[in-house]
C-alpha cells in the first residue's frame, strides 16, 4: 500500500507516491475516493514509475480528483 504525496488531478495521467517502491510497468493501481462518493475510484495501469521521485505515469487519465499530501 502507498499514499499520494501530493494531489492527483482529474484528467491527469501523472501522480506522485512515495519513492523507492517496487512498482513496475503494467502493474494495476487503484486510487481510492477522497470524497463522500464511494464510486469515485480510479483504477489505472502503470506506464512508468520513477523510483527516485515517486512519479507515476498511468496508461489512462484519472476520472476523479484524489487528495494527497506528504
Amino acid at each position: 500500500m502507498s499514499r499520494l504525496t501530493q494531489p492527483a488531478q482529474k484528467d491527469s495521467k501523472e501522480f506522485y507516491v512515495e519513492p523507492g517502491l517496487d512498482w513496475r510497468i503494467d502493474d494495476k493501481v487503484v486510487l481510492l475516493p477522497t470524497s463522500y462518493d464511494h464510486k469515485a475510484t480510479d483504477e489505472v495501469i502503470i506506464e512508468s514509475y520513477d523510483a527516485v521521485t515517486g512519479k507515476v505515469t498511468a496508461g489512462s487519465a484519472l476520472s476523479y480528483y484524489h487528495f494527497g499530501q506528504a
